[in-house]
Protein backbone atom coordinates (compact mmCIF):
# COMPACT_ATOMS: atom_id res chain seq x y z
CA UNK A 1 0.00 0.00 0.00
CA UNK A 2 2.87 2.10 1.25
CA UNK A 3 4.58 2.07 -2.30
CA UNK A 4 1.49 2.92 -4.87
CA UNK A 5 1.00 6.45 -3.13
CA UNK A 6 4.67 7.08 -2.92
CA UNK A 7 4.24 6.76 -6.71
CA UNK A 8 1.21 8.70 -6.93
CA UNK A 9 2.59 11.68 -4.95
CA UNK A 10 5.65 11.68 -6.99
CA UNK A 11 3.70 11.84 -10.30
CA UNK A 12 1.73 14.61 -8.43
CA UNK A 13 5.28 16.38 -8.32
CA UNK A 14 6.19 15.50 -11.69
CA UNK A 15 2.89 16.42 -13.39
CA UNK A 16 2.61 20.38 -13.69
CA UNK A 17 6.44 20.20 -14.49
CA UNK A 18 6.02 17.89 -17.57
CA UNK A 19 2.91 20.04 -18.27
CA UNK A 20 5.30 22.71 -19.33
CA UNK A 21 6.97 21.63 -22.49
CA UNK A 22 9.77 24.23 -21.62
CA UNK A 23 10.31 22.86 -18.29
CA UNK A 24 12.89 19.60 -18.40
CA UNK A 25 12.35 17.87 -14.92
CA UNK A 26 15.64 16.56 -13.35
CA UNK A 27 15.40 13.85 -10.90
CA UNK A 28 17.72 12.86 -8.18
CA UNK A 29 18.06 10.56 -4.92
CA UNK A 30 20.32 10.39 -1.92
CA UNK A 31 20.65 7.95 0.67
CA UNK A 32 21.08 9.81 3.84
CA UNK A 33 21.98 6.18 5.79
CA UNK A 34 25.22 5.73 3.27
CA UNK A 35 25.95 9.55 4.10
CA UNK A 36 25.90 8.75 7.81
CA UNK A 37 27.94 5.69 7.27
CA UNK A 38 30.42 6.95 4.89
CA UNK A 39 30.87 10.78 5.84
CA UNK A 40 33.44 11.21 8.70
CA UNK A 41 31.24 13.42 10.43
CA UNK A 42 28.65 10.37 10.58
CA UNK A 43 31.48 8.28 11.68
CA UNK A 44 32.68 10.42 14.53
CA UNK A 45 28.75 10.32 15.45
CA UNK A 46 28.50 6.77 15.71
CA UNK A 47 31.99 6.74 17.15
CA UNK A 48 30.43 9.53 20.13
CA UNK A 49 26.84 6.96 20.36
CA UNK A 50 29.08 3.90 21.03
CA UNK A 51 31.04 5.66 23.37
CA UNK A 52 27.75 7.62 25.01
CA UNK A 53 25.99 3.68 25.53
CA UNK A 54 28.68 2.10 26.66
CA UNK A 55 28.53 2.78 30.13
CA UNK A 56 25.01 2.39 30.42
CA UNK A 57 25.62 -1.14 28.88
CA UNK A 58 28.33 -1.75 31.39
CA UNK A 59 26.04 -1.14 34.12
CA UNK A 60 22.78 -3.01 32.52
CA UNK A 61 25.46 -5.97 32.57
CA UNK A 62 26.83 -6.11 36.01
CA UNK A 63 23.16 -5.85 37.28
CA UNK A 64 22.31 -9.26 35.23
CA UNK A 65 25.31 -10.68 36.44
CA UNK A 66 24.18 -9.68 39.67
CA UNK A 67 20.73 -10.88 39.34
CA UNK A 68 21.79 -14.05 37.83
CA UNK A 69 24.15 -14.99 40.92
CA UNK A 70 21.28 -14.18 43.13
CA UNK A 71 19.56 -16.61 41.25
CA UNK A 72 21.80 -19.41 41.60
CA UNK A 73 22.70 -18.89 45.37
CA UNK A 74 19.01 -19.09 45.86
CA UNK A 75 18.55 -22.06 43.60
CA UNK A 76 21.07 -23.34 45.67
CA UNK A 77 20.29 -22.98 49.29
CA UNK A 78 16.43 -22.41 49.01
CA UNK A 79 16.56 -26.53 50.37
CA UNK A 80 18.16 -25.06 53.66
CA UNK A 81 16.39 -21.87 54.22
CA UNK A 82 13.39 -21.63 56.22
CA UNK A 83 9.86 -20.34 54.44
CA UNK A 84 10.04 -16.85 55.55
CA UNK A 85 13.57 -16.83 54.57
CA UNK A 86 13.07 -17.94 51.06
CA UNK A 87 10.27 -15.50 50.49
CA UNK A 88 12.13 -12.91 51.79
CA UNK A 89 15.11 -13.80 48.97
CA UNK A 90 12.63 -14.10 46.34
CA UNK A 91 10.70 -11.01 47.14
CA UNK A 92 14.69 -9.01 47.06
CA UNK A 93 15.49 -10.83 43.61
CA UNK A 94 12.16 -9.37 42.42
CA UNK A 95 13.28 -6.01 43.24
CA UNK A 96 16.24 -6.30 41.68
CA UNK A 97 14.76 -7.56 38.70
CA UNK A 98 12.65 -4.49 38.43
CA UNK A 99 14.87 -2.32 39.07
CA UNK A 100 16.79 -3.68 36.25
CA UNK A 101 14.26 -3.25 33.96
CA UNK A 102 13.37 0.05 35.18
CA UNK A 103 17.03 1.19 34.83
CA UNK A 104 17.45 -0.44 31.26
CA UNK A 105 13.60 1.23 30.12
CA UNK A 106 15.16 4.82 31.39
CA UNK A 107 18.78 3.57 29.40
CA UNK A 108 17.02 2.89 26.43
CA UNK A 109 15.11 6.32 26.39
CA UNK A 110 18.65 8.05 27.23
CA UNK A 111 20.28 5.83 24.30
CA UNK A 112 16.93 7.19 21.57
CA UNK A 113 17.41 10.69 22.90
CA UNK A 114 21.51 10.78 22.74
CA UNK A 115 21.31 9.24 19.24
CA UNK A 116 18.58 11.87 17.57
CA UNK A 117 20.79 14.86 19.03
CA UNK A 118 23.63 13.34 17.75
CA UNK A 119 22.15 12.28 14.33
CA UNK A 120 21.11 16.19 13.92
CA UNK A 121 24.56 17.42 14.07
CA UNK A 122 24.88 15.05 10.56
CA UNK A 123 21.31 15.04 8.90
CA UNK A 124 21.00 19.02 9.30
CA UNK A 125 24.35 19.83 7.53
CA UNK A 126 23.41 17.21 5.06
CA UNK A 127 19.92 18.37 3.96
CA UNK A 128 21.62 21.89 3.42
CA UNK A 129 24.46 19.99 1.37
CA UNK A 130 21.76 18.39 -0.62
CA UNK A 131 20.08 21.44 -1.64
CA UNK A 132 23.35 23.37 -2.76
CA UNK A 133 23.79 19.86 -4.95
CA UNK A 134 20.63 19.62 -6.72
CA UNK A 135 21.25 23.51 -7.22
CA UNK A 136 24.55 23.05 -8.63
CA UNK A 137 23.32 19.71 -10.71
CA UNK A 138 19.71 21.40 -11.61
CA UNK A 139 18.10 18.26 -9.97
CA UNK A 140 14.31 19.77 -9.71
CA UNK A 141 13.40 16.53 -7.36
CA UNK A 142 15.18 14.90 -4.91
CA UNK A 143 14.04 11.73 -3.22
CA UNK A 144 15.55 9.67 -0.22
CA UNK A 145 16.30 6.19 -1.29
CA UNK A 146 15.08 4.25 1.57
CA UNK A 147 12.17 6.20 2.09
CA UNK A 148 11.23 6.67 -1.99
CA UNK A 149 9.40 3.49 -2.81
CA UNK A 150 11.76 3.27 -6.07
CA UNK A 151 13.02 -0.45 -7.06
CA UNK A 152 15.77 0.73 -9.62
CA UNK A 153 17.21 4.00 -9.95
CA UNK A 154 20.60 4.93 -12.45
CA UNK A 155 23.46 5.38 -10.35
CA UNK A 156 23.94 8.38 -12.78
CA UNK A 157 20.71 10.26 -10.95
CA UNK A 158 22.48 9.40 -7.18
CA UNK A 159 23.92 12.29 -5.21
CA UNK A 160 25.06 10.52 -2.25
CA UNK A 161 28.70 10.78 -3.56
CA UNK A 162 28.87 14.01 -4.03
CA UNK A 163 27.43 14.88 -0.58
CA UNK A 164 29.18 12.92 1.20
CA UNK A 165 32.00 14.45 -0.50
CA UNK A 166 30.87 17.98 0.47
CA UNK A 167 30.26 17.30 3.89
CA UNK A 168 33.59 15.79 4.20
CA UNK A 169 35.62 18.82 3.15
CA UNK A 170 33.39 20.55 6.09
CA UNK A 171 34.44 18.57 8.65
CA UNK A 172 37.64 18.73 10.79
Amino acid sequence: MKYPLIGLMAASLIAPLAATEAAEVSIGIVSMQKVLDDSKKGKEVQKKFEQAVSGEKKEIEKREATIKKAQEDFARDQATMSEEQRIKKQREIKNQVSDLQQFANEAQEKMNAKRVDLLKTVIEPAKEIVNKVAKDKKVNIVFERSESGLIYVDDSVDLTPEVVKRLDAGTK
